[in-house]
C-alpha cells in the first residue's frame, strides 16, 4: 500500500499542500501575535492602532500566500488561477464594497488619528474604550465589560466623541419639577449639593439653571451641569443623580412625572 501511495505523486503533493496551508495559517497567527506583543512593550514609539491593523493585514496576507503555494503544489495552472482570481476579485469587490470601504477607513483612522487604542469614545449609541483597530473593524470595551465591534467605515462616516482628549468630562442632567413647588429652593439645594459633592470639580464651576418648560406648561426643566475627572465620571454620575433624586423627593409637590434625563 505504501509503495502504491509513493508511486502516486498526487497524494504526496496533496499532503504537502495541506501541510503548507496549515503552516501558513499557523505562521500568520504567530506573526500577528508577535506584533501585538509590542502593545505592552514599554517605550515603543509605534502607535498601538498601527500594530493591531498591521498584525491583522499580515496574518491575512500570509494565509493567502500559503493557499496560492498549496494550489501550485498540487499542479493547478497558476495562469488559470490568476485569471479566475482576477475575475472573481472584480465580482467580489463589487459585492463587498462595504468591506473595501472598511479597509480604506481603517487606513484613514491610522493616518488621521481621531482616536487611539486606550481612548474612551462614543459613536452613535455605542461608547467604550478602544481595544483594537483592525483591518476592517474597531473593537470597543464598554463600561459593563461588553465587547462592541464597529465597522471602520461607520466610524469615519458618523460623528465620534473622544472623551479622552480632555482630562475632565461633563456630567449633565435635565430634571423636571412641578411649577407649583418652590423650585427656587430646590435649585439652590441642588447647587449647594454640587459645590460640596466629592468628585465634582470646582473649575469649571457647577451650574443649576432653569432650562425649559414642559409642553403642557405644568412643569419646568432644571438643567444641571458639572464636571468630573475622566476616571471619576461614572462614580460622580451615579452619586449626583441619586442626590438629586433625594432632594426632589423631599419636596412632595415637586415630584416629577417624567424621569431624570442624563445628557451625554
Amino acid at each position: 500500500m505504501w509503495e502504491e501511495l509513493i508511486k502516486n505523486s498526487f497524494w504526496i503533493d496533496l499532503l504537502a499542500a495541506m501541510a503548507e496551508i496549515a503552516v501558513g495559517f499557523f505562521f500568520g497567527s504567530f506573526v500577528k501575535n508577535i506584533i501585538l506583543k509590542f502593545q505592552n512593550a514599554r517605550g515603543t514609539l509605534v502607535d498601538q492602532g498601527v500594530l493591531t491593523f498591521t498584525g491583522s493585514a499580515i496574518n491575512i496576507s500570509i494565509r493567502i500566500i500559503a493557499i496560492v503555494i498549496a494550489l501550485a503544489q498540487i499542479g493547478v495552472n497558476m495562469s488559470v488561477v490568476v485569471g479566475a482570481v482576477s475575475a472573481l476579485g472584480l465580482g467580489v469587490s463589487l459585492a463587498l464594497r462595504e468591506n473595501m470601504a472598511n479597509v480604506a477607513s481603517g487606513i484613514q483612522i491610522l493616518m488621521t488619528k481621531p482616536f487611539r487604542i486606550g481612548d474612551y469614545i462614543q459613536n452613535e449609541e455605542f461608547e467604550g474604550t478602544v481595544k483594537t483597530i483592525e483591518i476592517m473593524f474597531t473593537t470597543l470595551e464598554t463600561f459593563d465589560l461588553q465587547e462592541v465591534v464597529i465597522p471602520n467605515a461607520q466610524l469615519i462616516s458618523t460623528p465620534i466623541v473622544n472623551y479622552s482628549v480632555s482630562p475632565s468630562r461633563r456630567v449633565a442632567f435635565i430634571v423636571p419639577i412641578s411649577r407649583t413647588c418652590s423650585y427656587d429652593q430646590i435649585q439652590n439645594e441642588i447647587q449647594t449639593m454640587l459645590e460640596n459633592e466629592a468628585g465634582v470639580l470646582k473649575d469649571p464651576k457647577p451650574m443649576t439653571v432653569v432650562a425649559d418648560y414642559s409642553t403642557n406648561g405644568k412643569s419646568l426643566m432644571i438643567r444641571i451641569i458639572c464636571f468630573a475627572k475622566q476616571e471619576d465620571y461614572w462614580t460622580v454620575l451615579a452619586s449626583v443623580r441619586n442626590r438629586v433624586e433625594q432632594i426632589v423627593q423631599n419636596h412632595e409637590d415637586a415630584l416629577p412625572k417624567e424621569n431624570i434625563k442624563v445628557l451625554s
